[in-house]
Order: C-alpha cells, then structure tokens, then sequence
C-alpha cells in the first residue's frame, strides 16, 4: 500500500489542506516537520481514520472529536484518502458524525457516511456500506488497524521500554503483536481438564464406596472382587425364593377369576330386578296421562275439519277487510272535494286584487324605461370617478414610496457605520479562538481521564456485586451441601432399616436370623408402609446429590476467592487514578469533587467558546453585510430620486381629472350608477313579480276545477265498492255459520278464529300422541323379557355372598404378590448395585490412564519440567528470536559492527524457578562480552530500539504473509544521538526495502539540515496547512 493524497476538510486544525504524497516519489526519505501541535499526528489520524473508521487513539481522540472547531455550521468535515495498492488506485471518503445547519437553518445530526471508489475489469465500482468497506480494506491490505499502525508508524518511545522491561512485560507485547494468546488457552485449558480428572476419579471412588455401603448384608470394607463374588452368590439364592412365590401367584389368580365370575351373574340378576321395578313404575304413570291425551285427539279432529272449511273462512275474512277499505277511500275523496271547493274560491279572490294593480304597474313600466335610456351617461360619468380614485391611490402611493426610500437610505447609511466598528475586532477575536482551542484539546484530555476513572468505579462497582453474589451462592452451596449429606444420611439408613426388615419377614420359625443368628424370633421389625420405601436408586440419586454439592461448593468458594482478588485489585487502581486526576485538577480526591470540577470547567468553556463563536459569527457576518450593504445603499439613492419625479406628474394628472368629473356630475345630479342601477333592477323585479303572481292564479284556479271533478269520480267509486264487499261479507258468514251447526251445535262464532291460531300447534299436538302410544307399547315389551329372564335366574347366589368370596380370594393373591415384589426390588437392587460397581470400576480404571496422560502433558505445557520454559514462552521466544536476528542486521550497521542482540540463555535457578526465555542481552564485539541491553548510553539505547523496531516491523509483516506497506513513519526525537550516530541511523534507513516512502516525523533543528525533502506544516490561529520544500 503506497499513500498517493491526502485532502483534509475541517478535520483538525485544517480548514481544506491536500497532502500530496507524490510529491516525494524521487525521494526516498522525507521530513514532517512543524512546530509542537501543529498537526502533524493529525496527518496519519486522518489517514488511520478513512482507512479503518477509527483514529491512532479512538479512544481519547476519535474522528468526531477532531471536527475543527473553526468550521462553519453549514461546512462538513471530511477525509478523501487516495492510495495505490498491487497496481489499482483507491479513493476513500469519510465523513464522521457531526451536527450541521441544514438548508432551513436548524442543526441537525448527520450520521457518519463512507464512499470507496476502485476500477476493477475497466469498470468503475463503488462500496457506500460503512461495514462493507471496513472489512473490503482489512481483506484487500491483509491488516488490521493495530498492524497497519506497528507497520506504518514506528512509536519508539514503546520500544526503548521493551529493552529495559521484564520478561513479563515482553510477553505481554509479544503477545499482543504475533497473536499468541491461543498457546496461553491452551496451557490454561490443559490445567482446567486435568483438576476435572482428578475431581472425576475422586468422585467414582466416593461413588463406588456409597455402593458397597448399600448391601448391608456384605462387608464394605472386602477388596472389592471379593465383594463382587459375594454378592453375586445372593443374587442366586434370591432367584430360587423368587420362583416359588411366582408358582403360589398362579392359583391365587384362578381362585379370583372364579369368585369374579359369580359375583358378575348376581349382579346382573340383581340390575333385571330393579330394570323391572322401574318399567312397572313407568306403565302407571302412562296410564296417568291417558284423559290428556284423549283431549289433544279430540283437538287434533276440530283441526281437521276446520281445514276443510279454511277456504271460505279466509273469503270471509278478506270479504271484511275489502268493505273496510271502501268506507276509508269514501272519507278520502269527501275530504279531498272540500279542499278542491276552498281552493278555487282563494283563486278568484286573488284574481280581483291582482286586476286592481294593473293602473301602478303600467306606470313603473314607463319609468323603467326612462331610466334605460340614461344608462350610458351614468356609466360614463362612473369611468370618470374610478380614474379620480385610482389617480389619488397612485399619488398616496408614491408619497409613501418616497418616505418609505428616504428612511431606508437613512438606515442604511447608519447600519454601514456600525458594521465598520465591528469588523475592526476581528484581530482581538482571533487571539481568543487560540486560547480557547488550547484549553479544549487540554480539557478533553482532563476529561477522558475522568471518563477512565468512572468506568473503573463502574467496574469496580460490579465486581463487588458480583463478589456479593459469589458470597450469597457459597452460603447456599455450603447449606445444600450440609442438606444433600443429611439426606443421604437419612436415606441410606432408612434403605439399611428397611432391608432388615424384609429379611424379618422371611424368618420361618426354628431359621437362624441373618443379623443376630438366635432362633428365636419374638418380635420381628414390621414391614414398611406404603410410599415410605427407600430404593437404591434414591440412595444413588442422593449420593450424586452430595458430589454435585460437593462441586458446587469448590467451585463457589473458588468463585469468592477470585471476585475478591479482582475488587482489590480494582479499588488500588481507581484509587491511583483518582488521585492523581484529583491533583491534576487541584481538589480532593473524591469522584464527585473531581466530576464536578470537570463539569464545571466544560461548562465555563462551553459558555466560552459559544460566546466566541457568536462573536466570530458576528464578525464574518459584519464583513459580508458591509459588503453586501454598498449597492443596495447606492440603488436606495437612486431610486429615492426617481419616485420623487414620479410623485410630481402623477399630482399633475389627478387635477385634471378632477375638473372634469366636477362638470359632469352638474348635469346628471348627484345619483351614482349604482343607484340608477339598482332602481332598474329594482323595477323589473316588481313588475316580474306582478306578471308571475297573475299566471299563477290562472294555474290555481283551473287546478281547483280540475280537483273537484276527480273527487266527486273517486266518492262514487268507493260506495260502489262498499256495496259489493258488503254482500259477500254477509254470503260467506251464513254459509258458515250453518256448516259450524251441522259439525257441533255447542259451537259459537268464536270456534273459527281459535281454530286458525291453534293450527300452528297441530303437528307438535300429533307427535305428543304418537310418542305416547309408543311409549305404552316398549313398556309392555321390556317387561315381558326381563320377567323371562328372572324365571331363568332362580338359585343364583346373593351378591354380599359373591362378594365376600371374592374378598377373600383378592387377599390371598395380594398377599402372594407382596411377598414377590419385595423379593424382585431386593433382588433387583442388588443386580442395579452390582451393575452399578462394575461400572464404576471400568470408569475408574480410564480416569486414572488419563489423568496420568494429562498430567505429564501439564508438566511439560507449563514449564515443570527440565527445561523450566513453558510452551507460550517457548513461542514467544521462537518469535522473537526472529525479530532479533532482522534486528541485528540494522544495529550491526547502526553501531559499526559493535553491538548485535543476543537472547539470554541461562536457565533460572531454585526450586520452582522458570526460565523467562525473553531476556536480551548484546554481545559487544570490542570486549567479546555478553551485557545486559539496560547498560546501554542513551545514543546506543535509541540506535538498539530503532533496529528492534525495524526488526520487529519485518518479522510483522512475514507473519502476517508477505504484506508489503511501501510507506513507513517514524515518531521519535533522533536529537539524542550525536552527528555521526544520526548520519548513521539515516542513512540505513536509506537503505531500508529498498523503495518504501519513508517519513521521518520530526521538529529537531538537525534533521531538517540532514533531509532536504521536507513535509512542512505551518500553522497560525489555529489553522494549518502545508507545504514542500525539495533538495536544490
């Protein structure tokens, strides 16, 4: 990778400056130079920042912080970094998250942005997803940006630190720049695995020793083979009893079956009998509803005939409803002929006063027309005042104009007055935007300190929590351990009680008892109740139950032991840290003190700086107001003069308008057109009025006429109606009343309209009397089976007496199976333990062959060993014994072929001591000694570290496969080596991979003698920008 440009805009102390690295492609070796805090960092933070998102320091300076604070509100910071890489030329363009003015005036946050443009196959491709090129530039350079910056910017000053450090301290370094944390974890991993084997193995000997305790009847304390043997030979003996209980079972089940099978035929006899009862019962209540049932027949009769006579009855009911309706038609038409007769009398009333206006109404007309002929003198005499009118707006207009144009000219000739005042602070102004710059970069130090030291109270704060924590689980572990061992205590005794009790109950009497061997047995332990039982497999559970507590507890103390070790440790450096802030900002050493001293400080300065900006606003305002402010004044005066020549003609013009509306207004009187046109239209409304209201009395005086003759049509048609309806009415009503005689002379007129409403009930009222009937006829069916089946039944035993004989063979058999399954659960613990001890024997064998393995391994990994050097040491030191030897082809060359590193090979001594593998010693080629690296001058201590660095950047990159960076910064004061030492140390790295860019970054005097080609930054008020300068 080969930087090409750099174009910084408001980024830092550059408002828009372009770094242009081409400049340097015929020099090998560059100077940055400038004075101390002109920017020179500033440079690779940006060209950090487009390539990876972050800056040399992100945490204490990222890109949002280094917005210039000089940039307009409108202007936003940006970075366009291009570059070269394997023959393809790269553009990025960051943006960071900044505020800005948008075009409405408010300030709006801008969320970060990113472009990356690049050709690939002749066509233009372009990424814009800020993730997508994060991770397309870690791929494409093959780093990250920790390795870009070991790479590309040389710290020596961390380096002069490795010479001088511990091997612990190495390592740390080490570690972090190869990557070699995995070797760590592995060693760590290997010690974790092999205290879970040893805690394994000690598990199953605990396991296997609660298992042996679990048969009483053998002693725990046999070799375990024997134990084995033993306890396989009561397995046989348990299999023999087991059998002859099986065999009693087996009769026991064919005496029940026969008891079930009686006690099944008296039931049932005994369910006919009360199957019987119960019908009887029925067929009485039937007989009940008898009287009921008849009723609803006679009903269902009515109903049939009275369908047979529905038709006329429905032409007698429609008959009514048809004479009804006549009689209120006749009313109508009565009423709507009176209505008619009031109508036309009204009308002809009308006539006459409408025939008395006539004489008034012809004279209108004629002053209606007088008015007409008029009508075009009127309208000429209205033109005539409207020009008056608009002639007097035009003269009241420009007689505002030319006040409103004299008071703007006043204004703007005082507004130019002040902004001439004003852009003469400007000087002062700027010197303040310094100081004030230099307060904020020291007070976001002072700040990202305190930020430091309240994330460690944070952590600290949690760390006792969770030490808390860890505190409150060791307690409840500890109680559940204590209640896990009380319980298997509890179950392993009641197990042991209960299994003498089952061999209790087999003593025969004149059989030696098992425990005590007497032959006598006056009072044996009674069997244990149901759900009291203790089997081995809740012993087991119990004991797994003890080791899981067991763990629980070891790891919760183990817990407790490292959460304390961490608050310690945390609470030592917030203390270190606080202090020293607190000194720093001069008060107490109390986070609340501090924070309030730093809030208070950004408060002052936020305050500070808004008023500088207000007034560095103002100022630039001023400049371009004042600007601006020269032609408007000068259009002002112009203008002003123009309206006054305007003002003048246009007073000119209304006069004369004046005089002429004045003569006409004496001939025509002082009526407007307005009014001449309203009593026009006046006029023509009355006599509109007039001949409507006469043409509608014509339309209402022969409508009245016409009402009546269709009333009177209407009246005659209604009585013709009534007459007809009226006779069927009285036809059909004496047909029927003689059918309803003929059918059942108690009946009255009533009869029909109840008939008609019961019909909706005629097919529930049928299917009432139907399920009846077919109720009677079930009865009388199932009576007569169940009475054959009793008379079949007689001599059948009473259900109490097939009852009890079933009892008492249901206890037999209970008893039978009791007795088997105590013998199977004995016999089947004892297998499960045999099994189980088998088992734990195999296991135990294979944790001890591993745990042998593993600790041969762990000895070795951690450095127990003969050679007292641990497998990550071992690493780092193959590591870094590569780096040393590219180290010394730079320090050979650096110090004239006396100094070369050298690692110290001498193996640690005492008991336990390991070999750090990491100390460096230089072998002086004068003397023919080894010395420590700390022994070294000043001079000779920088010359060794730039090698190291050298050596180290190489090695990076050969790890890292083959990554070649043709760029190459180093950030270090060489003012500490003498003139041959410097002109040595140049001139390697002349000679350094042969064509990279190489930028040494420096403000030393000497060096801008020494290197020609020079980076210069120049700054002034807070702004910088650059320049070249070129050997002659």
């Amino acid at each position: 990778m080969r930087p090409l440009k750099l174009e910084l805009t408001n980024f830092g102390p550059y408002p828009h400056s372009v770094i242009d690295f081409r400049q340097f492609d015929e020099a090998p070796l560059f100077l940055v130079t400038g004075p101390t805090g002109s920017g020179k960092t500033t440079i690779f933070d940006a060209m950090v920042y487009a390539l990876f998102n972050e800056t040399t320091n992100n945490q204490d300076r990222n890109a949002a912080a280094l917005r210039a604070d000089f940039a307009p509100a409108d202007a936003a910071t940006a970075v366009n970094f291009t570059f070269e890489h394997a023959g393809v030329v790269y553009t990025l363009t960051r943006t960071p998250k900044q505020k800005l003015k948008n075009k409405q005036g408010r300030v709006v946050e801008r969320a970060a942005k990113v472009s990356l443009t690049y050709e690939r196959a002749g066509e233009s491709q372009t990424l814009t997803r800020i993730s997508t090129v994060d991770k397309f530039i870690v791929d494409l350079l093959h780093l990250t940006k920790e390795q870009f910056k070991q790479l590309v910017l040389l710290p020596q000053g961390q380096f002069r630190q490795v010479l001088a450090s511990s091997s612990t301290e190495k390592e740390a370094l080490l570690e972090e720049l190869f990557a070699t944390g995995l070797y760590q974890q592995w060693a760590q991993a290997l010690k974790e695995q092999l205290a879970n084997q040893e805690a394994a193995l000690k598990t199953q000997n605990q396991k296997l020793a609660l298992l042996k305790q679990a048969v009483p009847q053998i002693d725990a304390t046999l070799p375990t083979p024997t134990w084995q043997a033993q306890a396989q030979r009561q397995v046989t003996a348990q299999t023999t009893a087991l059998a002859d209980i099986s065999r009693e079972i087996v009769a026991a089940q064919a005496a029940v079956q026969t008891a079930n099978a009686q006690l099944q035929q008296a039931q049932s006899v005994q369910a006919d009998q009360a199957a019987l009862a119960k019908l009887t019962a029925a067929a009485t209540q039937l007989t009940a509803q008898a009287p009921h049932i008849q009723h609803r027949q006679r009903q269902l009769h009515a109903l049939q005939w009275y369908q047979r006579q529905q038709t006329t009855y429905l032409k007698w009911q429609t008959a009514q409803q048809d004479l009804a309706a006549a009689r209120a038609a006749r009313q109508t038409a009565q009423t709507a002929r009176a209505e008619a007769v009031q109508a036309q009398q009204t009308a002809e009333q009308a006539a006459q006063t409408l025939a008395a206006q006539a004489p008034t109404i012809e004279q209108q007309q004629a002053q209606r027309l007088t008015l007409t002929s008029q009508l075009p003198e009127f309208e000429a005499q209205a033109r005539l005042q409207a020009q008056v009118a608009t002639q007097q707006r035009q003269v009241e207009q420009l007689t505002a104009q030319v006040a409103e144009l004299t008071t703007q000219r006043d204004q703007q000739q005082a507004q130019q007055a002040q902004l001439t005042a004003a852009v003469a602070r400007a000087d002062a102004i700027n010197a303040q935007a310094v100081a004030v710059e230099r307060q904020t970069n020291e007070l976001q130090q002072t700040t990202a300190a305190l930020t430091r030291v309240q994330e460690q109270q944070t952590t600290l704060t949690a760390a006792e929590a969770k030490l808390q924590t860890a505190r409150q689980t060791a307690q409840q572990t500890a109680a559940a351990l204590a209640t896990a061992q009380a319980t298997l205590k509890t179950q392993k005794d009641t197990y042991a009680r209960a299994a003498i009790r089952r061999l209790a109950a087999d003593l025969q009497p004149g059989s030696p008892c098992p425990v005590c061997g007497s032959r006598d047995h006056p009072h044996p332990a009674p069997a244990v109740a149901s759900g009291e039982e203790v089997t081995a497999e809740m012993v087991e559970a119990a004991e797994t139950a003890v080791t899981a507590a067991i763990q629980a507890a070891s790891r919760a103390a183990s817990q407790v032991s490292q959460q304390e070790q961490q608050v310690e440790t945390g609470r030592d450096q917030f203390n270190q840290q606080l202090t020293a802030l607190a000194q720093q900002l001069g008060v107490a050493a109390e986070l609340p003190t501090v924070a309030a001293a730093v809030a208070k400080a950004q408060d002052t300065l936020t305050q500070t700086r808004a008023t500088l900006e207000q007034e560095q606003a103002a100022v630039a305002q001023a400049k371009q107001d004042l600007q601006a402010l020269s032609a408007p004044l000068e259009q002002t005066t112009t203008d002003l003069a123009t309206q006054t020549d305007h003002l003048r003609a246009a007073r000119e013009t209304l006069a004369a308008q004046q005089a002429q509306l004045q003569a006409q207004t004496a001939r025509l009187g002082e009526r407007t057109l307005a009014e001449v046109k309203a009593e026009i239209e006046q006029l023509t409304t009355r006599l509109q009025t007039y001949h409507q209201a006469v043409t509608q009395n014509q339309a209402a005086l022969t409508q009245a006429k016409q009402d009546q003759a269709v009333a009177q049509s209407q009246l005659t048609t209604a009585d013709k109606q009534a007459t007809a309806a009226q006779a069927v009415s009285e036809q059909t009503q004496a047909t029927l009343q003689t059918a309803l005689a003929a059918f059942d002379p108690q009946l009255t007129w009533d009869f029909w309209a109840q008939a008609q409403a019961d019909l909706s009930q005629q097919a529930t009222w049928q299917a009432k009397v139907d399920a009846y009937r077919q109720q009677q006829a079930a009865n009388a069916a199932q009576q007569k089976q169940l009475q054959a089946r009793l008379a079949q039944a007689k001599g059948t035993v009473t259900v109490a007496t097939a009852k009890a004989a079933l009892k008492t063979a249901e206890a037999t058999l209970a008893d039978r199976q009791a007795a088997k399954g105590q013998q199977t659960e004995q016999l089947a613990q004892l297998q499960a333990t045999l099994k189980q001890v088998a088992t734990v024997v195999k296991t135990q064998a294979a944790h001890l062959e591993e745990q042998t393995e593993l600790n041969t391994l762990v000895q070795v990994v951690t450095g127990n060993s003969t050679t007292k050097l641990s497998l990550p040491r071992y690493v780092l030191q193959t590591y870094f014994s590569q780096v040393l030897t590219v180290a010394n082809q730079y320090l050979l060359k650096l110090s004239e072929q006396r100094y070369s590193f050298k690692l110290d090979e001498q193996v640690g001594k005492g008991r336990g001591q390991k070999w750090s593998g990491l100390e460096i010693n230089v072998h002086d080629n004068q003397v023919g000694q080894d010395r420590s690296a700390r022994t070294l001058s000043g001079g000779e201590s920088f010359l060794a570290s730039l090698s190291l660095a050298l050596g180290l950047c190489e090695e990076i990159q050969r790890q890292a496969g083959g990554v070649q960076i043709d760029a190459l910064f180093i950030d270090e004061g060489f003012g500490s080596l003498d003139q041959n030492a410097l002109q040595t140390a140049l001139n390697a790295l002349l000679e350094i991979q042969g064509h990279r860019m190489i930028g040494v970054i420096s403000h030393v005097t000497e060096m801008k003698e020494q290197i020609p080609d020079q980076l210069v930054v120049h700054s002034h008020d807070g702004r910088s920008t650059v320049s070249y300068r070129h050997a002659d």
